[in-house]
C-alpha cells in the first residue's frame, strides 16, 4: 500500500536519458551528413576537373576504361552514387559510359532507353534558330525530369557534347530534403533536446509533488491511530502499518504472510466473521465489522474493520485494503454500561431487564419437556423502615433480604431485583408432573417467607419485614412473556388480599383466564367504537430556557359504568395480546392530528408562526410501527389536516424495538424521510446492543423514571444516569429525563448535562384546553406556569 516515488523517478529519468541520447545522435549524424555532402561535392568537382585535363587525346574505349577505374576509386568513399556520361550531337544521343552495375538490370535498361528517347524527342523539338547550346537546353528542359529520377545533370566536356549524370538509387529522401538534410536533422535534434529538457524539468516537478504526497501520506499513517492493512485475494496480509503494535502487540513485519482471519477470535462474533468471509468472496466493501482480536499478551482487544477491494488496470482483483480501529476502551465502557443496565445498583442482582431477556430466550427456545416456575416476591414494611429509620437502614434491610433470597434458592436459579420492594425468581423444575412441581414450589415459598420474616438487627435498630409471593408455572400459566408475567402478578395480588406472609399459585384454569381476557378485549373493542378513550398530555420542557419543547400524548380509558379513568398500563398489554394495539394506536394518531390542528389554529389566531408549536409525542407499539396501515393513515392525515408532520415524534420503548429490530429499523428510516422524528422510551431498562442506536435516526432518548427516582439518594443510580447521558450525547442524541418530581433531581440532572425533562415537577397530566392555555401564556415569552 505504501509506494515510494523512487521507482517512478528512475523510470522517467531513464526515458529522459534515452531522449537525450537520440538528440545527441541526431546532431552527430547531421554533422556527418553535412560533411559527407560537402566532401562528396568537392571530390566530384576535383575528379571532373582532373578528367577534363587528363583525357584530351584518349579514344572512346580508352576513355571509358579510364573513367571506370577512376569512378571505382570515387565509389570507395561514396558507394551509393552511380555515374553516366551521355553524348548529345546532331546525329543523336547515346550513353557512352555507365556505372549502374549495382542497380537491377531492368532498371538500367529502362533508364538508358528513357534518356535516349527523351534526348531524341527534345532534339527534334529544338528550334533551328535556338541560340542556346544543346547542353544548355537539355539542362534547362530536363532538369525536373532528371531530378525526379534522383539524377543530377552537369556539363562535362561541352566540345564533345558530353553530359554527366549522377544517380543515387538508394536515397530514400526526396530531392528538396536531400539538399537540406543536415539542416532538417539539426532542427529535429534541437527540438528533441528541448523536449527532453522540458520533460526532465516536468519530471523534477512531478517528483517533488510525489515526495510531498509521500511525506503527507507517511505523516497521515504516523498520526492516524488506526491500523492500516492490505491483503491479497486469499486474505493473506501483504502490508501492515506500524500501528499494528498498538492494537495487537505485534510488529508490522511479523504480520506479513499470515491470514487476517488468524488474528480474529473465532468464538466471538460468528455472524460478523461470516459477513467478512462473504465480502472477501464477493469482492464487496465492508464497514463497521466488530471483532474480538488476539493480542500478543493474550488479553482480548476489540477492533472495528473497514475495507474495500482494489484492482489492477485490467479490473482484476488484487486484494483488499482498509483500516482497523481499536475500540477496546469503548467496548469496556459499553460492557460496563450493559452490566449497569442489567444489574441493580443497590443489591447487585440482575434487574427487570435481565429477567425479561431471560424469559424471552426461554420462550424462543421452546425446548419440549422443560418446566419452569416464576416467583414474584414483594417485601412489606420496607417503606416504613425508610420513613422511621432513614434511607441507610432501609438499604441495609434490602441487602440482607436479597442475601436471604439467594441462600434459599439454589445457585443455578435466577434471582432478580425488579424494583424497591419486589423480587423475582426464575426456577427450572426437574419434576415432570404438575403435582410434584407444585409441592416443590410450596416448600420453597414457605422457606422464603420464613427467612424474610426473621428479625434483622442493625446496631440499636430491630427491623421486621413481611413477604407475599405469587407463583406462575411455565408453560401452564402462559405461553408468552406478557401472559406469564400477568399470571404471576395476579397471583401476587391475590396473596396480598389474604394477608401478609402468604403465597398464591396462579390459576391454571385456562377457561377462566381466557374468559377474562376475552371480556377485556370485547370491552376495548366497544370503547373504540363508542369513543370512550381520552387523550391527555404532559409537558416536556427545556429547564434552562423555561420553554415547552414537547407534549406527550397519553391514552386514558374512561370506564362508562364507574366513570373512572383507567391508565394505559392496565390495558395496553391485553390489547397487545388480543391484537388490538394497532387499532388503539391508529385511533390515538387520528385524535392527535385533530388536536394538533386546533393548536395550529390557535397560533394563527394570534398571528404566530407555526414553528412555535411544541412537538407532539405519541407512544407507538412496534406492531403498529411495522404495520402496513401506519403509512397510508399518516399520508391521509397529512392531506386532510394542517398539522405539520415535522411536529410529530414517535416514541418507541426499548423492549418494543428489540422485538422487531430489523423491520422496525426499516420503518423508522422510511418514516424519518417524511419528516417524522423518533425517540427511545424507557431508555436504560432493556437495551442490549447500544451500538445499534448509531444506525437509527433517533432525536431523543428518554431515561426511564425508574432510573431517576433514586438519583438524589443513591450514588450508583446517579452514576448510571450520568453514564446514559454521556453515552447519548456522544452519539449526538438529546436526552429527556422522565419522572422528575423534585428540585434535587432537576439540579443533579442539569449538573450532568440533561436540560430536557418531564414529570410532575413541571406539569400534571392535563387536557387539551389546559395545553392551549399554557401555550398562549408561553407565546408571550412567559415562564412555564406551575
Amino acid at each position: 500500500m505504501q509506494h515510494h516515488p523512487t521507482e517512478f523517478k528512475l523510470k522517467h529519468l531513464i526515458s529522459a536519458l534515452i531522449i537525450a541520447l537520440i538528440s545527441v545522435s541526431l546532431l552527430i549524424f547531421s554533422s556527418l551528413t553535412l560533411h559527407y555532402q560537402l566532401d562528396k561535392k568537392t571530390q566530384l568537382e576535383n575528379l571532373l576537373k582532373y578528367e577534363q585535363s587528363s583525357i584530351p587525346n584518349l579514344s572512346p574505349a580508352e576513355l571509358k576504361k579510364h573513367l571506370h577505374n577512376q569512378w571505382q576509386i570515387f565509389q570507395l568513399s561514396y558507394p551509393a552514387t552511380e555515374l553516366a556520361i551521355v553524348e548529345f550531337s546532331d546525329f543523336g544521343s547515346k550513353v557512352i559510359f555507365s556505372s549502374f552495375q549495382n542497380t537491377p538490370q531492368s532498371h538500367q535498361n529502362s533508364l538508358n532507353e528513357r534518356i535516349l528517347q527523351l534526348s531524341e524527342k527534345r532534339l527534334l523539338e529544338t528550334p533551328k534558330d535556338q541560340d542556346s547550346s544543346i547542353v544548355e537546353f537539355l539542362n534547362q528542359q530536363w532538369q525536373s525530369f532528371l531530378d525526379s529520377e534522383q539524377f543530377h545533370l552537369q556539363s562535362f566536356m561541352p566540345e564533345n557534347g558530353w553530359y554527366l549524370a549522377t544517380y543515387q538509387p538508394h536515397n530514400w529522401l526526396p530531392p528538396f530534403a536531400q539538399k537540406s538534410l543536415s539542416t532538417t536533422l539539426t532542427i529535429l535534434a534541437i527540438t528533441i533536446t528541448m523536449i527532453a529538457f522540458a520533460f526532465f524539468f516536468s519530471l523534477q516537478k512531478t517528483t517533488k509533488r510525489l515526495n510531498s504526497t509521500q511525506e503527507r501520506y507517511q505523516q497521515f499513517l504516523n498520526q492516524n491511530l488506526d491500523w492500516v492493512w492490505e491483503t491479497d485475494t486469499q486474505g493473506i496480509i501483504i502490508y501492515s502499518s506500524n500501528h499494528s503494535f498498538n492494537l495487537l502487540g505485534i510488529d508490522a513485519n511479523r504480520l506479513l504472510g499470515i491470514s487476517l482471519f488468524s488474528l480474529i477470535e473465532q468464538t466471538y462474533h460468528p455472524e460478523e466473521i461470516k459477513k467478512l468471509r462473504h465480502a472477501l468472496t464477493q469482492t464487496d466493501p465492508f464497514f463497521n465489522l466488530e471483532f474480538a482480536l488476539k493480542h500478543s499478551s493474550k488479553k482480548r482487544v476489540y477492533g472495528v474493520f473497514y475495507g474495500q477491494p482494489f484492482f489492477d488496470n485490467h479490473n482484476q482483483l488484487l486484494g483488499f485494503r482498509g483500516t482497523c480501529r481499536n475500540i477496546s476502551a469503548y467496548k469496556e465502557r459499553q460492557n460496563a454500561l450493559i452490566e449497569q443496565l442489567n444489574f441493580d445498583a443497590v443489591t447487585q442482582l440482575p434487574n427487570r431487564v435481565y429477567l425479561m431477556n431471560s424469559l424471552n430466550r426461554l420462550y424462543q427456545s421452546k425446548v419440549a419437556g422443560q418446566h419452569y416456575a416464576l416467583i414474584l416476591l414483594d417485601l412489606n414494611g420496607l417503606q416504613e423502615v425508610n420513613d422511621f429509620h432513614g434511607h441507610r437502614y432501609s438499604t441495609l434491610a434490602l441487602h440482607l433480604s436479597a442475601e436471604r433470597i439467594r441462600k434459599a434458592v439454589a445457585q443455578k436459579n435466577l434471582v432478580c431485583h425488579l424494583n424497591g420492594t419486589e423480587f423475582a425468581v426464575l426456577i427450572r423444575t426437574p419434576h415432570a408432573t404438575k403435582k410434584s412441581i407444585t409441592a416443590q414450589m410450596e416448600l420453597l415459598a414457605e422457606e422464603l417467607i420464613y427467612e424474610l420474616e426473621q428479625t434483622m438487627i442493625f446496631e440499636e435498630h430491630s427491623i421486621m419485614l413481611k413477604a407475599n409471593i405469587g407463583i406462575a408455572l411455565i408453560p401452564e400459566n402462559g405461553n408468552q412473556v406478557p401472559k406469564i408475567l400477568s399470571s404471576a402478578n395476579q397471583a401476587l395480588y391475590e396473596s396480598k388480599q389474604t394477608g401478609y406472609g402468604r403465597y398464591q399459585f396462579a390459576s391454571t384454569d385456562p377457561t377462566n383466564y381466557e374468559q377474562a381476557h376475552d371480556k377485556t378485549a370485547e370491552q376495548l373493542k366497544t370503547a373504540l367504537e363508542k369513543n370512550q378513550f381520552k387523550v391527555k398530555y404532559q409537558l416536556q420542557v427545556n429547564t434552562l430556557q423555561q420553554k415547552i419543547i414537547g407534549l406527550e400524548a397519553l391514552l386514558r380509558w374512561q370506564d362508562p359504568a364507574t366513570k373512572k379513568i383507567i391508565p394505559a398500563g392496565e390495558f395496553i398489554h391485553i390489547a397487545e395480546e388480543m391484537n388490538q394495539i394497532i387499532d388503539l394506536d391508529i385511533w390515538m394518531l387520528k385524535h392527535v392530528f385533530h388536536d394538533g390542528q386546533q393548536l395550529i389554529s390557535q397560533l394563527l389566531l394570534h398571528r404566530q408562526e407555526t414553528d412555535k408549536l411544541p412537538t407532539i409525542v405519541i407512544n407507538l407499539s412496534s406492531d403498529t410501527l411495522i404495520s402496513e396501515r401506519l403509512k397510508p393513515t399518516l399520508q391521509q392525515l397529512i392531506k386532510t389536516t394542517d398539522f405539520p408532520v415535522q411536529k410529530l415524534r414517535f416514541e418507541i420503548s426499548e423492549n418494543q424495538l428489540v422485538r422487531h429490530a430489523n423491520k422496525a429499523a426499516c420503518a423508522i428510516n422510511e418514516l424519518s424521510e417524511m419528516g417524522i422524528k423518533f425517540s427511545i422510551d424507557q431508555f436504560g431498562t432493556g437495551w442490549s446492543n447500544l451500538s445499534y442506536l448509531q444506525s437509527l435516526p433517533i432525536s431523543f432518548i428518554k431515561i426511564d423514571k425508574s432510573n431517576i427516582s433514586d438519583i438524589a439518594h443513591n450514588p450508583q443510580s446517579m452514576k448510571l444516569t450520568k453514564t446514559l447521558i454521556q453515552m447519548a450525547h456522544s452519539l449526538q442524541i438529546e436526552v429527556i429525563a422522565e419522572g422528575v418530581e423534585c428540585d434535587s433531581q432537576k439540579h443533579l440532572l442539569q449538573q450532568n448535562g440533561c436540560i430536557f425533562m418531564q414529570g410532575y415537577l413541571f406539569s400534571d397530566i392535563i387536557s387539551l384546553s389546559k395545553v392551549q392555555s399554557i401555550i398562549e401564556h408561553n407565546l408571550n415569552d412567559q415562564p412555564i406556569p406551575n
